[in-house]
């Protein structure tokens, strides 16, 4: 199976995450323009998120962490340093790869995101995370259902050579600058339905199925000059 897509489209960028996290926060940093403040979900047995955290604390919960376990830090802002951290954390010895359960990012920040050969055991979810420089998930393996949906991916959106055992939802994200998403294995459904490529793109994906309808967010001169390839032997749905 295969499928090769090449997009040529321009719109506006998915909604922002909503105002009020629905998980337990501090709101640190609250004005009058911003009176959630602080997103981070509140680290259990602490009273701030992870990267408000002193550092005594943070490394004191890092030590606590071991390869597979769950992780759940949805609308902290990761520097490269703070996830450098919590992937050495995470990393199998033998491997130095990082090994997640589940993986619960939701409305998260990070720079430059490098999960690069990681195996994810169980959900993962990405949704409406911004990766400001670069996203590499190149390699990684992903063995239940992954929500990537109304992501920013601002630069590269590396998913070379990556595997999703389940169904994978891009839907609704924006790709600002790449060129290139996959190649990338799918054995479930992936999802790339109002998804935004602000340049040309080309996708490569092996899939059970592929849902693109309305891949430019509605904006129908730009649809009408999407170019579309589809290797025989791929099932895609709503092109």
């Amino acid at each position: 199976m295969g499928c090769r897509v090449v997009v040529i489209c321009t719109t506006t960028p998915p909604a922002s995450p909503s105002p009020v996290p629905a998980w337990s926060h501090r709101g640190e940093g609250a004005t009058s323009t911003d009176p959630v403040g602080c997103r981070g979900v509140v680290v259990p047995g602490h009273l701030l998120c992870l990267a408000r955290l002193g550092a005594s604390d943070r490394i004191g919960y890092l030590t606590t962490l071991s390869p597979g376990d769950d992780i759940d830090h949805p609308g902290t802002t990761f520097s490269s340093t703070l996830l450098d951290e919590l992937r050495n954390a995470l990393s199998d010895r033998a491997t130095s790869r990082p090994r997640l359960g589940a993986a619960l990012f939701h409305g998260a920040a990070f720079a430059t995101a490098e999960f690069i050969g990681a195996t994810f055991s169980s959900t993962a979810r990405f949704d409406e995370v911004t990766f400001s420089v670069a996203a590499g998930f190149e390699g990684a393996e992903f063995s239940a259902q992954v929500g990537f949906e109304e992501v920013t991916f601002a630069g590269i959106a590396g998913f070379n050579d990556a595997t999703f055992s389940a169904d994978a939802d891009l839907s609704g994200s924006l790709f600002s600058t790449a060129a290139q998403l996959g190649p990338l294995v799918c054995f479930g459904r992936l999802d790339l339905s109002s998804t935004v490529f602000a340049v040309p793109v080309t996708s490569e994906a092996a899939a059970m199925s592929v849902v693109c309808t309305d891949p430019v967010g509605g904006n129908r001169d730009a649809a009408s000059a999407a170019r579309h390839r589809i290797d025989p032997g791929w099932q895609t749905v709503g092109l």
